[in-house]
């Protein structure tokens, strides 16, 4: 098949310029698939990482009735409470190093 074009092309009864926008798109197409797909990836790292951070700092798993009370969990209410807590500090956190950065400026 590649033969046949290329004799076309050098006898002069087939432009290049249709194979080559081709090429073209299909590599362009072929890029952006890349970029998506590494788009993804990145997105796919991020979820885990906060999945784990999440299974890190949530103490306890939360119960999602009020009719299971099995030990080592909290229901939902306290979960805000933790979340609500763990925003505080790094509200508080933030404001002190933002303090910090205008105090280093001349």
């Amino acid at each position: 098949m590649a033969i046949n074009q290329n004799a076309e092309v050098d006898l002069g009864t087939k432009s290049v310029e249709g194979a080559n926008n081709r090429l073209e798109k299909s590599l362009e197409d072929f890029y952006n698939a890349c970029d998506q797909l590494q788009l993804y990836l990145g997105l796919m790292r991020e979820t885990v990482n906060q999945t784990q951070d999440s299974a890190k700092y949530t103490p306890k798993p939360v119960i999602s009735s009020r009719t299971e009370n099995s030990t080592g969990t909290q229901t939902y209410t306290e979960y805000l409470s933790t979340v609500r807590t763990q925003i505080a500090a790094t509200k508080e956190l933030h404001d002190m190093l933002s303090e910090f950065c205008l105090a280093q400026l001349p």
